[in-house]
C-alpha cells in the first residue's frame, strides 16, 4: 500500500503547477544531469534528452493541475523513472534491444514506479483525448469549447445562437462521441460500437452534477458495480470531462508555462552545449601547446647535438 504522507519533494509538483520559472530552473540544474547522462548511454544525445525531459515536465504539469498530483516519494526518483520510461518507448519503435535494457534499469523504488505509471497513463490519455478532440467536426469543438469556457449562461447561448439548455445536451452527446471514439480505439468493446447510447450518456452527466432523483442514482449505481463495459463508459466519459475542462479553461496558463519551459529549456541546453564546445576547444588548445613544447624540446635537442658533433 502506498504510503500517503507527502514527501517534502512536493514543492517541485507544486512550483510546476504554478509556473514558478526558479522551480523549473532548479529541475533542469538538479534532476536533469542524470537523465541526460543516461539517454546518451542509451543510443541517444543530449537533443533527445532535451526533448524527453521537456515533455516529461509537461506531462507532470497537466497532472498537477488537473489531478492535484501529490508526491509520495523523492521528485528525483520519479521524474528519472518518468524521463526512463519515455525513452525506452520511443526505443522500442526503433530498437529490438530496448526490452533488455529496460529490464536491467529500471529502478526497485516501488512507490515511485506507481506514481510514475499513473503520470504516464494519464499523459497516453491526455494524448489520446487530445486527439479525438482534433477529429471531431467543427459544430461540436465549438459547443465544448464554449460550454467549458466558465462564461454565463446567456453569452454561451449567444456564441452557440441556441439556448442554453440545447447547448448542453448537444455538449453530452459532443463528449459521448468522444467517449465512443476513444473506446473504439482502446477496443474495449469491438463488437459492439454502440453499447451505450444518447441517453445513457445523458444519464452520465447527470450523475456528474447531481441532477438524478434518489430512484435513479441508485440504479446508476447499481449498473456502475453490475456492468463492466457500462462503469468503463463512464470513466472516460468523466475523464474527457475533466481533461477538456482542465484544457478549455486554462488554456492561456497552459500556453503561458509551456512558453517558459521552451525558455529555460533551451537555456539550459545552450549552456550545456557552450560549456562542452569550450571544454573542447580548451583540450585542443592544450593539446597545440604541448605539440609546440614538444618540437621546441626536439629542436633544441637537435641543435645540441649538432654542435657536439661538430665540436
Amino acid at each position: 500500500m502506498r504510503e500517503n504522507k507527502l514527501h517534502e519533494d512536493q514543492k517541485y509538483i507544486d512550483g510546476l503547477a504554478d509556473n514558478n520559472a526558479t522551480v523549473i530552473k532548479g529541475v533542469y540544474v538538479k534532476f536533469s544531469s542524470r537523465v541526460i547522462q543516461y539517454i546518451s548511454h542509451n543510443n541517444g544525445d543530449a537533443y533527445d534528452a532535451q526533448d524527453v525531459i521537456q515533455e516529461t515536465i509537461i506531462a507532470i504539469y497537466n497532472q498537477a493541475k488537473q489531478q492535484k498530483l501529490q508526491l509520495t516519494c523523492p521528485f528525483e526518483t520519479y521524474f528519472f523513472y518518468l524521463c526512463k520510461r519515455k525513452w525506452l518507448n520511443q526505443l522500442k519503435q526503433n530498437f529490438d534491444e530496448a526490452k533488455s535494457i529496460e529490464l536491467i534499469e529500471l529502478d526497485t523504488d516501488h512507490v515511485a514506479k506507481e506514481i510514475s505509471h499513473e503520470t504516464y497513463v494519464f499523459e497516453q490519455n491526455h494524448t489520446l483525448y487530445n486527439e479525438k478532440f482534433q477529429q471531431l467536426d467543427d459544430a461540436c469543438k465549438e459547443v465544448l469549447k464554449a460550454t467549458f469556457s466558465m462564461k454565463p449562461k446567456g453569452q454561451v447561448s449567444k456564441s452557440l445562437n441556441i439556448t442554453y439548455t440545447a447547448a448542453i445536451k448537444q455538449k453530452v452527446l459532443c463528449i459521448g462521441e468522444l467517449t465512443q471514439n476513444v473506446l473504439n480505439t482502446l477496443e474495449f468493446n469491438p463488437h459492439n460500437d454502440k453499447f451505450i447510447g444518447e441517453q445513457e450518456f445523458i444519464q452520465c452527466e447527470k450523475y456528474l452534477v447531481g441532477d438524478l432523483t434518489k430512484d435513479k442514482l441508485s440504479f446508476f449505481n447499481e449498473r456502475l458495480r453490475s456492468d463492466d463495459q457500462f462503469k468503463q463508459a463512464f470513466k472516460i466519459y468523466k475523464d474527457i470531462s475533466d481533461h477538456l475542462i482542465h484544457e478549455i479553461t486554462n488554456e492561456r496558463p497552459i500556453s503561458d508555462f509551456k512558453a517558459n519551459l521552451d525558455v529555460i529549456s533551451s537555456q539550459y541546453f545552450n549552456a550545456i552545449h557552450d560549456k562542452d564546445m569550450n571544454s573542447v576547444a580548451s583540450s585542443k588548445s592544450h593539446f597545440y601547446k604541448y605539440v609546440i613544447i614538444v618540437c621546441v624540446i626536439i629542436f633544441i635537442g637537435f641543435l645540441v647535438f649538432k654542435l657536439t658533433v661538430e665540436s
